[in-house]
């Protein structure tokens, strides 16, 4: 790896032999670099000395996003939206049922055992949340 004063004292060297006439492919050659890098090097040098005016830089523009995510952002939440019900329920639906002649029919509804609930919370309890790719984080229940 060269040092930043041997870079520099090849960057010249690339400078003067261009200025002085010689191929910038040759010197790409020689050098180990890209005929782009000796233009950029060769303009580069031309600037500092005022010989051709600067190029202005760009400015960033940014990104191109989606309207929803655009109306998302410009949108503070002041409090959270107060829970209308809860997500689950604490006990299986349990009222009339009317099975249409026709139908297969489990033997019985599902259920979660208490033994398996508990499983689920212990392992609930050890996980860090999970992210989604929306970056939307996974509620606890």
């Amino acid at each position: 790896m060269n040092t930043t004063h041997e870079q520099t004292a090849r960057n010249a060297e690339i400078v003067s032999r261009r200025l002085a006439g010689e191929g910038t492919a040759a010197l790409a050659r020689e050098f180990g670099v890209t005929s782009t890098r000796i233009a950029q090097l060769v303009r580069r040098q031309r600037e500092k000395i005022g010989e051709i005016p600067t190029r202005p830089r760009v400015k960033a523009k940014p990104r191109k996003r989606e309207p929803r995510e655009v109306k998302a952002a410009g949108t503070p939440r002041r409090r959270a939206t107060e829970v209308s019900a809860p997500i689950w329920p604490d006990v299986p639906y349990t009222g009339p049922v009317t099975v249409v002649p026709g139908t297969q029919v489990a033997a019985r509804p599902f259920s979660m055992s208490p033994a398996m609930a508990l499983a689920a919370a212990r392992a609930r309890a050890e996980q860090e949340p999970l992210r989604s790719l929306a970056g939307i984080r996974e509620r606890r229940i």
